[in-house]
């Protein structure tokens, strides 16, 4: 068996938490949503761990954990994060969205 036969297998049983790397890669927007809609319909008392680098994705997640270099860089809610002055994922969101303004004046 495959080594990551092993882990589907142990992902059946597993049934408090899931971790996904980039799911919504190479899905169109309106899939995307679909999906999400779907996670958060099967998350409720769950866990779900999302790697993305997608901010549409990232908007979704009820906490957001910001990784960088192998190290955390800030954590927090997505409104936590956007009002941060100086903070590693406003100047994400203003460099992605520069007329958005991150929920603040721009630093």
């Amino acid at each position: 068996m495959e080594p990551y036969s092993y882990f589907a297998l142990g992902c059946r049983h597993l049934q408090a938490a899931i971790i996904l790397d980039e799911p919504t890669a190479p899905l169109d927007s309106e899939t995307e949503l679909a999906l999400l809609d779907n996670l958060k319909e099967w998350g409720q008392r769950r866990v779900i761990l999302l790697i993305t680098h997608r901010l549409s994705t990232i908007r979704q997640a009820d906490h957001i954990v910001y990784v960088q270099d192998g190290q955390i860089v800030e954590s927090g809610s997505q409104a936590e994060l956007r009002t941060r002055e100086r903070g590693t994922y406003r100047r994400l969101i203003e460099r992605q969205e520069p007329s958005s303004g991150a929920g603040g004046e721009r630093s």
